[in-house]
């Protein structure tokens, strides 16, 4: 019987390229079943369609055929093939579900056990990639609640992830997350979870229809002048049907105190960074606080500021979550604060500020002329932007001073304007600084690092699961 892997995680998240590697391990004879059938007019699936033949070997490739084609079953053409397949790959089963939604539900789901048969006769492995698509929100429309709940239905389980972010502590933090059975019969198997170094197998059995909620606890980095961490999460879960896996990311981060000194890392580097949080020392964050005013200090060091007609040499987004104890943290929106600076000393020039500039809750009109910034170089050479936020814009804060427990959420991003070969001017990742890895989403108020209005040590990191 062949050995199934189920392959699954977000969009856009190296699932087709990890099936690749999975499937090269097994000989020239691969076989890749497309699900997606070429649209002329579509250019940019065509594109992506490339990307993804470039990314593989020359194997040999079948369109995943519907019931009413003459070809024949999916098995059937397997079955067919000379020299006999050393191994299947299905990429993706969430396009071979849009293929079919004229169809009834009992009728897809039919025609998927029937996939599944075939798969478990053949006498070489099977990897089937799939597309999470469980955690977006409810659709508006019918069709998209339909086709949401029936891509769910198609694995041996479901992976219900807990994405809201963990206050580490006492050298652990927890990974939490649900198994759910589609099925209408009861599922026995194991999960094992890696996190870095760290592995843990559990057993588990799942009634019809059941959900069942599983923590387990994972190390935090024990280096005390380490200041943050990315690790990949694999899941891989088996069961009598297949196995099931699927990978994530973990970004751990020690919060900040006032009057620390915080090194900015490259955006371009920390996007695909592995292990400790690297930083090249040119960049680094300070705030502090008194009785009227936030105050951010960026150190940057002798990086170039390049004068380019019609846009900032240098450009601050300063994502800010200033919700009370309770919210703060949590689920939510933020809008940055853009402040522009030339390429000399002198004020900057601050955007107009939204009224979700510091979290949701916040109505008041608030006038950027408040807001202080300021570019200034040194007798060393080094240039500072010295930003200040008045404490009565922050209105709804606690604002506890020496509470560690008293955090703002800070997001700081540094853009340097670079002029590209072609003339065109842009603010590239390779000259963008930043304090944290993971979360490329700018308004996302809970991957945001926290800053604790305390100047004692702190040994509390968030974690944020992606």
């Amino acid at each position: 019987m062949a050995n199934i892997t189920f392959l699954t995680g977000p969009v856009r998240s190296g699932k087709s390229r990890r099936a690749v590697e999975l499937a090269s391990t097994w000989s020239d004879g691969v076989v890749f079943v497309a699900t997606y059938r070429p649209d002329p007019g579509d250019a940019e699936m065509a594109e992506r369609v490339r990307r993804h033949q470039a990314e593989r070997p020359g194997w040999r490739t079948l369109i995943a055929p519907k019931p009413a084609e003459a070809a024949g079953s999916l098995g059937e053409l397997l079955a067919a093939l000379q020299p006999a397949p050393s191994g299947v790959v299905l990429d993706c089963l969430t396009m071979w579900l849009s293929d079919r939604l004229e169809r009834s539900d009992e009728a897809i789901l039919a025609e998927w056990d029937a996939v599944l048969a075939d798969f478990k006769a053949l006498p070489c492995p099977v990897v089937v990639v799939g597309n999470e698509v469980g955690w977006c929100p409810v659709p508006e429309h019918p069709v998209l609640r339909r086709f949401r709940d029936l891509a769910g239905t198609l694995g041996p389980v479901k992976v219900e992830w807990d994405f809201s972010p963990q206050q580490g502590r006492r050298g652990n933090f927890p990974l939490k997350f649900s198994l759910h059975n589609p099925g209408k019969e009861p599922v026995k198997g194991s999960y094992e979870l890696a996190c870095a170094t760290q592995r843990a197998r559990v057993n588990f059995e799942l009634a019809p229809l059941q959900t069942k909620e599983f923590s387990n606890q994972c190390a935090l980095p024990k280096d005390k002048d380490q200041w943050g961490a990315k690790n990949p999460v694999v899941l891989t879960v088996e069961t009598p049907a297949g196995k099931f896996i699927e990978e994530r990311e973990v970004e751990a981060l020690r919060n900040q105190r006032l009057g620390e000194t915080r090194p900015l890392a490259k955006a371009a580097e920390l996007i695909d960074a592995t292990g400790p949080l690297q930083s090249d020392g040119r960049i680094s964050l300070m705030a502090t606080v008194d009785a009227d005013f936030l105050k951010v200090t960026l150190d940057l060091g002798t990086v170039e500021l390049q004068t380019i007609p019609g846009k900032p040499s240098l450009l601050l987004e300063l994502s800010l979550d200033g919700r009370p104890s309770g919210e703060g943290g949590s689920a939510g929106f933020v809008e940055p604060v853009q402040i522009g600076f030339s390429d000399g000393d002198g004020p900057g020039k601050v955007a107009s500020i939204s009224d979700a500039a510091f979290g949701e809750g916040y109505s008041k009109e608030l006038s950027p002329r408040g807001v202080f910034a300021e570019l200034k170089t040194g007798r060393d050479g080094r240039r500072k932007a010295e930003v200040s936020i008045p404490k009565i814009y922050l209105y709804r804060h606690d604002w506890k001073v020496d509470d560690p427990e008293s955090r703002i959420g800070i997001l700081t991003r540094v853009n340097f304007a670079r002029r590209a070969p072609n003339g065109m001017s842009a603010y590239p990742a390779e000259a963008r600084w930043m304090n944290a890895g993971a979360p490329l989403c700018r308004e996302d108020a809970s991957a945001l690092p926290q800053l604790e209005l305390s100047t004692g040590e702190s040994n509390a990191w968030s974690v944020h699961l992606y």
